[in-house]
């Protein structure tokens, strides 16, 4: 998540996480279906959305689908503090 490789991430969720079978109800489905109510929310200003990492990534992922609704993706920048 760090590294901003999302698509890596969401691959080793399917090899390891057991959700295979649940993918398309537990993230693709809820994904579409928030998709509209984000794009609603967006209208009133600037706002922040919290969603499980493994929601983003993927071709049915909320980046890739609020990319295809129009929208411009960019990673906030972060520090490491140590």
């Amino acid at each position: 998540y760090v590294q901003q490789d999302i698509n890596a991430m969401i691959e080793a969720m399917g090899e390891e996480g057991g959700i295979e079978d649940y993918e398309d109800i537990l993230l693709y489905q809820r994904n579409k279906n928030w998709i509209p109510v984000m794009a609603q929310k967006m209208q009133g200003g600037t706002v922040f959305f919290a969603v499980g990492a493994g929601h983003l990534g993927g071709k049915d992922g909320v980046l890739d689908l609020l990319k295809k609704a129009g929208y411009k993706i960019k990673p906030l920048s972060h520090q490491k503090n140590i």
